[in-house]
């Protein structure tokens, strides 16, 4: 910008050629134009085109330009003054009259500067209350955060000393068996066997009693104690029966007591799983971080959707790569088994693997993928859509599982009946109550059933 014109007080030691001139100067006019020229120019580009009484204090920009804009008005006024005073158009009460304007302007001006560093201020202050805000949120989420990992540690040492406990026991039953076979050597052999028989069921069924709780104390009660590890468990029925509610609270709590769970998703993306998976506990974000919970989606690449592998979760190409995921889950699992005794395992949208490959092959990959979650310790749920497979499939399906758990919808209500698993308190049709954050039974008849 051109050197600035001095103001009112400045310009009264000046003629007006000189006026003139530096107004012609800051406003690009030609020196080669004879005075009287200039003097046209000057009222022809900006007197004409921006008279006074057009111009609003609050037009164009910021309060820099709003300045420098009344500076050159305020110059125009001074040349206008001079000229027009000399020429007898302008009376006292005139040139009183545009100073007022002008006054009024910077008034008004000053105002808006006021208001703009009050906003300002009001800003800022509410910019240190959301900072303080936000750190009071971080600090509750750490804290939450070490609360659930003191409650894996102590539900490990809790798992420990259960071991130690069965590691004795079965210690003390050797011994047992080694005594009663001194016993029992001069007695007849068919004698001893039925001895040995009854021992080792009583073992067996020592490993077996260990089980999971589900977090829902009514279906844990129905179990007898919870689920069985290992188990394969189909979650069987139609859809929006509570199938998805009830595997959701048995993760979520599973995690809590410091057992960690991975979720295979072959029909629907993984951030709408953990979406879903955030109603039942607003920690999702830190089980992910703190690796208790793992997701492997092999459904969001096949939208086109890029995805890359991160923060416990692992994105496959393909849903139909069955040796992938089993892979994949072989590794976590394993990996997992080194800080637990066991995993919690939950596969979504099996019912749609059928869609792809053909039967011989599904059940193939079942068998063998079942008979693996034994072998790792792990509680799998295989969750299969009622109405998109016939009856034949499920069945060859519920060959190779331990138990099942099948929903069903009457009117407006929604029932579970397990089949096989475990020992039971009822084989009845029991109705559940579950929304989007709660899965829950309602009461039931104890009459328990093997």
């Amino acid at each position: 910008m051109t050197e600035e014109a001095p103001s009112k007080s400045g310009n009264e030691g000046k003629d007006t050629a000189s006026i003139i001139k530096e107004i012609s100067n800051f406003l690009s006019i030609d020196d080669s134009y004879s005075q009287e020229e200039q003097l046209e120019k000057i009222f022809e580009y900006v007197i004409l085109s921006k008279n006074l009484e057009g111009f609003k204090a609050g037009e164009g920009g910021d309060s820099e330009n709003l300045k420098i804009r009344l500076e050159v008005k305020q110059k125009l006024l001074d040349l206008k003054e001079k000229l027009m005073a000399k020429r007898g158009d302008l009376s006292q009460t005139d040139i009183a009259a545009i100073r007022d304007n002008v006054d009024n302007i910077m008034r008004d001006m000053d105002s808006r500067e006021a208001s703009l560093r009050a906003k300002e201020t009001d800003i800022l202050d509410r910019e240190r209350k959301l900072g303080a805000m936000q750190k009071s949120i971080e600090e509750e989420k750490t804290k939450l955060l070490t609360l659930a990992q003191v409650q894996r540690d102590e539900y490990l040492k809790v798992l420990e000393t259960e071991t130690k406990e069965k590691e004795n026991a079965v210690n003390r039953r050797k011994k047992l068996l080694d005594i009663k076979e001194q016993e029992i050597k001069e007695r007849q052999k068919s004698i001893l066997k039925q001895e040995i028989d009854i021992l080792e069921e009583q073992l067996k069924s020592e490993f077996e009693e260990r089980k999971v709780k589900t977090g829902v104390k009514k279906l844990d009660d129905l179990l007898t104690g919870g689920v069985p590890v290992p188990s394969n468990i189909m979650i069987y029925g139609p859809a929006f029966a509570g199938k998805e509610e009830m595997v959701y609270n048995i993760i979520t709590s599973s995690i809590q007591r410091g057992l960690p769970s991975i979720i295979l998703t072959f029909d629907r993306t993984s951030a709408s799983i953990l979406k879903n998976l955030s109603y039942f506990s607003p920690l999702v974000a830190g089980y992910l971080d703190l690796e208790m919970l793992h997701v492997i989606d092999t459904f969001t690449r096949t939208t086109n959707e890029e995805a890359e592998s991160s923060g416990g979760i692992t994105y496959l190409e393909s849903q139909t790569d069955l040796e992938g995921v089993n892979k994949e889950l072989n590794k976590i699992s394993k990996e997992l088994m080194k800080k637990s005794g066991s995993v919690v395992v939950a596969m979504f949208g099996f019912s749609s693997i059928l869609n792809f490959l053909d039967r011989s092959q599904t059940l193939k990959f079942l068998q063998s993928f079942a008979n693996e979650r034994r072998d790792q310790n792990n509680i799998a749920f295989y969750l299969v859509e009622k109405g998109l497979r016939d009856e034949s499939e499920i069945q060859a399906i519920a060959h190779f599982m331990d138990g099942i758990a099948e929903f069903k919808i009457e009117g407006s209500k929604s029932y579970i009946m397990v089949k096989g698993l475990t020992s039971v308190m009822s084989r009845d049709w029991i109705e559940v109550d579950f929304s989007k954050n709660n899965f829950n039974l309602k009461s039931f008849s104890l009459s328990k059933i093997k």
